[in-house]
């Protein structure tokens, strides 16, 4: 089924892009209630009140015209016309299930994690017999990966959803590729959500590896156009919380359970944090990268150094969870969570600050 362009969005439905229009309502002084992607009474109100004042049709729904004019009045330049009005051969709609081919593994993609321009054929090739690509996406490690089979041979920094219009978790599938989609969506378009939500670029590179966006994954435009190329309409999507090396495979032979920290080994070439920044004083202990604050971080997280008083200051590193951070300390998962004021225990992310009680 080819997705519906162009777009109208009505009472009732959700998508980023209902957010993205609640915030610019609120940015031109109407009330659209909550901004988390919901087509709610107040939103409604609000798109007839700006229809009204701008001498539109007082339809109440959100349709592109009404949509762009938001963008010219608020956002201007962003507005993504390509891909919410449509264009003649554009977007590639999502295929029947049956029409489906497994992508091909380029000759040698081997374990290489980079930005764009990797050695090797990567585009996906019909007719072959290679193992199925999957996209993994996590989001307590703000990365997203790509599978081969049991081989993760990408890796990439992203930003993700903010805690309001959070990207969701689940299975999902590439629902239809689109080239520069338009706006703020940099260069790409991969959609695999029948809410609109999608892996796309981004004119804030700045950005990427931070909770910004409204349910979207963005990339660098390089990184996305590589992405775009490796993967073909119906190629599974998985949302995850813990690492991407954690994700078990389809058939749950590849890597470990979710949020274990212990899956594939690192891809060559992957520094580990948000936007391929890496950090110093990182070690390896039992399995997990530890760090302590600090400029001389300890090596034994016992150590009395890079504590504050009673409490330890711990920098999250890729890879970790609450459960595997507490027991290294001997400190209480509850503890830990009361003491950070952690809403969603799954939800930590690299380079975050955590305060250990010790003992606790």
């Amino acid at each position: 089924m080819k997705p519906t362009r162009p777009v109208v969005f009505k009472r009732g439905d959700r998508s980023p892009f209902i957010a993205d229009a609640q915030e610019m309502l609120a940015k031109l002084g109407y009330d659209p209630g909550r901004v988390q992607g919901l087509f709610a009474a107040k939103t409604e109100e609000a798109v007839r009140e700006f229809q009204k004042k701008q001498g539109l049709k007082e339809t109440g729904v959100l349709d592109c015209e009404t949509i762009k004019l938001l963008y010219d009045l608020a956002d201007p330049g962003n507005y993504p016309g390509r891909l919410l009005e449509g264009d003649e051969g554009e977007p590639q709609g999502e295929k029947d299930e049956e029409d489906e081919s497994p992508p091909a593994a380029g000759p040698d993609a081997g374990s290489r994690f980079t930005r764009a321009g990797a050695t090797g054929s990567a585009t996906a090739e019909k007719g072959t017999t290679a193992d199925r690509r999957t996209i993994v996406i996590s989001i307590g490690e703000r990365a997203l990966g790509l599978y081969e089979g049991h081989r993760l041979i990408r890796k990439y920094p992203v930003a993700i959803g903010k805690p309001d219009t959070p990207t969701p978790v689940g299975k999902f599938r590439v629902l239809e590729k689109v080239l520069n989609p338009g706006g703020a969506l940099g260069t790409r378009w991969l959609g695999f959500t029948y809410e609109m939500h999608g892996i796309h670029g981004t004119n804030r590179p700045e950005l990427i590896g931070q909770e910004v966006s409204h349910g979207c994954v963005r990339m660098y435009n390089e990184n996305v156009e590589e992405l775009f190329d490796m993967v073909e309409l119906g190629t599974p999507v998985i949302v995850i919380t813990g690492p991407v090396e954690s994700w078990p495979g389809i058939d749950g032979a590849a890597g470990s359970a979710p949020g274990t920290g212990q899956g594939t080994p690192p891809v060559p070439g992957w520094s580990g944090g948000p936007g391929g920044s890496s950090k110093a004083g990182t070690h390896e202990t039992g399995g997990g990268t530890l760090q302590q604050a600090g400029p001389q971080a300890p090596k034994d997280p016992q150590d009395n150094q890079g504590m504050l008083g009673p409490e330890h200051i711990y920098i999250v590193q890729p890879g970790d969870t609450l459960w595997n951070i507490s027991r290294r300390f001997g400190a209480s998962l509850d503890a830990i969570i009361r003491l950070n004021d952690i809403r969603n225990p799954d939800l930590i992310y690299p380079g975050q600050r955590l305060r250990i009680p010790r003992g606790g």
